[in-house]
């Protein structure tokens, strides 16, 4: 008669020797936790120069220095992800933690990004660690599984905290919801955390149509779990594995869905006007082809969107981002008491100072200031090390782990999934290179995927785009790479859960291995895409520059600051028949010369600081442009009004203005239209202004004949307001060259208005005699209850750690 063994109880002996690390495991990981909260109380970013601050250093130092008292007032940090016109401070997309917004408002900027990002890691693993225990996992498997889930980059789609940092502050605690479901089951008592879960879902659904399915699938492998987890308790037998296998499926698809969005949901959100190609005298091999794979890509990963409109900021910032969790996992080698751990131990420690010196950890800042040293951090043999590094961590690690239980499981298990693993990447790389058969598949989703979205385009031009090859080349290449990785993460998640159902050593073994492989792939993965970037130097920023920069834009600016180490060497053509055409070619060139789609973007390709719009718009209305010092412009209507050593500032007169009063207005619901006129070279912006009246089918045209002056007076987290230099006299149309969104209101006068779609992207408000003042603001749907909402779920979180059920103290958790 078999006997059956309950899944949430060990019957295997404990590993000798356990005890001895279980402490030191536990307090050496807040110890070195602690440094880096205390550091955040500085004025500088955790980590620094082209590692985790690479973003900090290059965007919110300028930020803290230009805008600094604008941002201590509220400034929104404009949400680059989508690049549409609503604030990521007090985002819904912030999860779990929006009173983040809160941080925003009373401390200054690196405190809030340090603090986010060093617990959001540290709640992360430490989470994961007590759902390993929960489900029965040794101490050090869990920390194991643990560290994978909490530096491994971007799981559940909301751990990037580099780019995006604000998005990670929800995924620690996906681990921890889980662990209490656990818990219910097991006492079959209701607990906070299930009301807690259905706030989490609430405040996601407050957001987009993709979050609320991805909290819809969420909920289904929470309940199908749930189930299974009974029946298996009760013997549930074949249905028990179906389950599980269901729960597994799903729980998988929820994760991988926010990096596998439809590129029409993304075109809908951002709506940037790609088809400027489609005008007959206008090159379309540049600029498309960029924007292209800028709207294709983000609909398979989250994490890289920004490797268009921001450069490779994600993969850079992974390199001090993994190596914490390098850092971390090498100190729990120290105190394990092995044999085998021991070696590695001295290894892991003997190459730390080599490895992340110049990038990562700020104690070694000193060795940056060495003549050469950073050079050498540079050279390709870094990378040769870095792979040889990560390889033998993950080996050495999951192997120690396998050899440390079951006899049976101590070298077959281990070697079959080690080989295994690897056969498995190699068949993906095969399958989904370039030259692969992934390649037919990548061109027919394409080239379908595209015709529905680009409707309006040309279907001769749609096939010419798609089936290009630096189209090809550029998307599939990062696609199918994080496509993969997306699929071992999920997998792996949520293997560690269901190999942690089962009493015997195998899966358990296999479960860590896996947590092991993982952590290397992912790292691996983020090393193999820094392979192909070329670090560039910093422009200084003076405080001269920044003053100057400041006075000159106020709340209407837009800044261009070109970052290439050839900027200098090739001219700026900028034609000047038109302010539209005239920028257009500014855009076209400042991308050719940062070579998007020969290379790879440096780390702040555009080097736009905020961007409030599309990156085209800021272009347009681009009123200060910042160079390396001896860039040439080919324009005269472009003036040198400020130089330094290392930069220079130019004047756009010509510049769009961010508010403006239309002079003619054209109303119609021609949407091919209006694209195919906003991208005429002979259109003027400031001249006509088309309209889509949306479901109003009886709107006139409206005609101004002396529109008065509209400028951005204040501007909060939550809106902007909009002054005119002297009342309407007649009736008048408000364009704001901020993209288009449904969420924003307006007020004119205090009275509610009705937002319209402008040319094609930007957003407008009908002005009636008499206007002088117009408010807008940002209220998406659950804004106002989403803080109270927050603040329970933090205060029940904080009530779950401090009282745990009685079936499973937290002196069993936490060891």
């Amino acid at each position: 008669m078999n006997e059956t063994i309950s899944p949430l109880k060990d019957p295997t002996p404990k590993v000798t020797g356990s005890k001895s690390y279980r402490l030191p495991l536990w307090g050496w990981y807040w110890i070195l936790c602690l440094p880096a909260l205390l550091k955040s109380l500085g004025s500088g970013p955790v980590f620094f120069g082209r590692a985790a601050g690479c973003e900090l250093t290059e965007t919110h130092l300028y930020l803290q220095t230009i805008l600094g008292r604008l941002i201590r007032e509220g400034l929104p940090m404009w949400n680059s992800w989508f690049a549409c016109g609503y604030p990521m401070v007090g985002d819904w997309r912030l999860g779990l933690f929006h009173p983040v917004t809160l941080l925003h408002y009373l401390l200054p900027p690196y405190w809030v990004i340090n603090v986010v990002l060093i617990f959001s890691t540290a709640l992360a693993a430490t989470f994961m660690f007590r759902l390993g225990r929960v489900l029965s996992l040794s101490p050090f498997a869990a920390w194991i599984a643990g560290l994978a889930y909490g530096f491994s980059g971007h799981l559940a789609g909301y751990g990037w905290l580099i780019g995006e940092y604000n998005y990670s502050l929800s995924y620690p605690f996906v681990p921890l919801v889980l662990s209490e479901i656990v818990r219910v089951v097991r006492t079959l008592s209701l607990r906070a955390f299930c009301l807690a879960t259905l706030g989490w879902g609430l405040v996601l659904v407050g957001g987009s149509p993709p979050l609320a399915v991805f909290t819809l699938l969420l909920a289904t492998a929470f309940a199908i779990g749930t189930i299974a987890f009974s029946r298996h308790e009760a013997g549930g037998g074949f249905l028990g594995r179906i389950l599980l296998v269901c729960f597994i499926v799903v729980l998988g698809a929820a994760i991988a869905l926010p990096h596998l969005q439809p590129a029409w949901h993304l075109w809908q959100q951002t709506a940037i006007p790609i088809p400027m190609a489609a005008a007959k005298d206008y090159p379309f091999d540049r600029l498309i082809l960029e924007n292209l794979v800028a709207l294709i890509c983000p609909s398979f990963f989250g994490d890289e969107v920004n490797s268009i409109y921001w450069g490779r900021l994600g993969y850079a910032g992974a390199l001090g981002y993994a190596g914490v969790g390098i850092i971390l996992l090498a100190v729990f080698s120290l105190f394990a008491r092995s044999r085998t751990r021991l070696p590695l131990a001295v290894f892991l420690g003997a190459c730390l100072g080599l490895l992340l010196a110049a990038d990562a950890i700020p104690i070694f800042a000193p060795l940056a200031r060495v003549p050469g040293w950073v050079q050498a951090m540079r050279s390709p043999a870094r990378w040769i090390f870095l792979y040889v590094f990560c390889i033998a961590l993950a080996a050495g690690m999951g192997w120690d782990v396998v050899r440390s239980w079951h006899p049976l499981a101590r070298r077959r298990t281990g070697i079959v999934l080690l080989i295994g693993a690897g056969l498995a990447l190699l068949l993906a790389w095969l399958f989904f290179g370039r030259t692969g058969t992934g390649g037919v598949i990548w061109s027919n989703f394409a080239q379908k995927t595209l015709r529905d979205p680009f409707s309006a385009l040309p279907p001769e031009l749609v096939a010419k785009v798609t089936s290009n090859e630096k189209f090809l080349t550029a998307s599939f290449s990062i696609a199918w790479d994080s496509v993969v990785r997306t699929l071992l993460l999920a997998g792996g998640v949520g293997a560690i859960l269901a190999f942690g159902f089962h009493a015997s050593s195998r899966p358990r073994a296999a479960t860590v291995a896996l947590a092991g492989i993982l952590f290397a792939t992912d790292t691996v993965g983020f090393f193999h895409s820094l392979e192909t970037i070329s670090p560039a130097d910093d422009v200084e920023f003076s405080p001269v520059v920044a003053e100057y920069v400041q006075q000159q834009t106020q709340n209407d600016w837009r800044v261009l600051t070109p970052y290439d180490p050839d900027l200098c060497l090739k001219p700026l053509r900028i034609p000047t028949q038109t302010t539209w055409a005239r920028h257009t070619f500014v855009y076209r060139e400042l991308f050719d010369l940062i070579r998007l789609q020969e290379r790879q973007p440096s780390y702040y390709a555009p080097g736009l600081m905020i961007s409030r719009v599309t990156p085209l718009t800021d272009f347009m209305a681009a009123r200060v442009v910042v160079t390396r010092a001896g860039t040439r412009f080919e324009d005269t209507m472009v003036s040198k009004t400020l130089g330094t050593q290392s930069v220079d500032v130019y004047l756009v007169p010509t510049a769009l203005p961010r508010a403006s009063v239309a002079r003619n207005v054209r109303v119609t619901s021609n949407t091919a239209e209006i694209l195919f006129s906003v991208a005429s070279l002979d259109y003027q912006p400031t001249a006509t202004v088309y309209l889509d009246p949306g479901e109003e089918t009886v709107l006139p045209d409206l005609e101004c004949s002396y529109p008065p002056r509209a400028r951005v007076v204040k501007e909060t987290a939550r809106g902007l307001t909009v002054e005119l230099d002297e009342p309407t006299s007649q009736t008048a149309l408000l364009t704001l060259a901020d993209i288009y969104d449904p969420w924003w209101r307006a007020w004119v006068e205090n009275r509610p208005a009705k937002i319209y779609k402008v040319n094609y992207s930007f957003r407008g408000v009908i002005l009636p005699p008499g206007t002088k003042t117009i408010h807008f603001e940002y209220r998406p749907p659950g804004w106002p209850l989403v803080p109270y909402v927050s603040l329970v779920i933090l205060i029940v979180t904080i009530l779950g750690l401090l009282f745990p059920s009685r079936e499973l103290r937290s002196n069993e958790v936490f060891q």
